[in-house]
């Protein structure tokens, strides 16, 4: 997430069985279930498809995005 930008996701409502936010709130908005995390902090979430399928979604900010891609090579 770029700094100053909060995330959003849209869910179809009958399509999820519960759905656990950390770091984030959710609302009903007719149908559908919106996700809403800030841009300052990790937000994880947990849901589950009405078929049974478990879904997390993980949303980071942009600076920790930038460092996923390093690692320690031979110490």
């Amino acid at each position: 997430m770029p700094k100053g930008v909060n995330g959003e996701y849209s869910f179809k409502e009958e399509s999820l069985i519960p759905i656990d936010v950390e770091n984030g709130k959710f609302e009903k908005h007719k149908d559908s279930i919106i996700v809403k995390v800030t841009d300052n902090t990790i937000s994880k979430i947990k849901l589950e498809s009405a078929s049974g399928e478990k879904i997390n979604i993980c949303t980071i900010t942009k600076e920790d995005s930038m460092n996923l891609w390093k690692l320690s090579l031979r110490g």
